[in-house]
């Protein structure tokens, strides 16, 4: 039987809000998308930095959606997801921050990463400083 204060820790571990599993599965989905174009953009630039920045962004959601790979309800949601954030993530945000980061201006880039931001804070994850200066 498990003590008080191991169930108490167990809780508090996974309802921390620093950790992934607190995290909704709108805002792993959503978040691995946001991740996702982040890598195509610092690819697309080849910029170390950037890709070194997106690392331990895509290892936060990539259990979360390696585990929910058969599930229809996440692949459904993850479809209508992207849908919605089609032309502001593929599009628009990429070219952004791809033109930030080709530019060498932090403070564009910055103005630029919101959704990256806000990912983080869901996540648990230090979004400054930026690998670009």
């Amino acid at each position: 039987m498990l003590s008080k204060t191991h169930l108490a820790v167990t809780f508090l571990l996974l309802f921390s809000p620093n950790n992934s599993l607190a995290a909704t599965m709108d805002e792993h989905l959503t978040c691995s998308l946001v991740y996702g174009a982040l890598f195509e953009s610092a690819k697309r630039t080849q910029h170390e930095g950037m890709l070194q920045y997106t690392k331990p962004r895509l290892q936060v959601v990539l259990p979360y959606i390696q585990a929910n790979k058969d599930n229809p309800a996440a692949k459904q949601r993850l479809k209508e997801i992207a849908t919605e954030l089609e032309q502001e993530i593929r599009y628009d945000f990429v070219q952004r921050v791809s033109a930030a980061i080709n530019a060498g201006d932090p403070v564009r880039l910055k103005a630029s990463m919101a959704r990256v931001f806000a990912c983080d804070k869901a996540f648990g994850l230090t979004s400054l400083p930026l690998p670009i200066r």
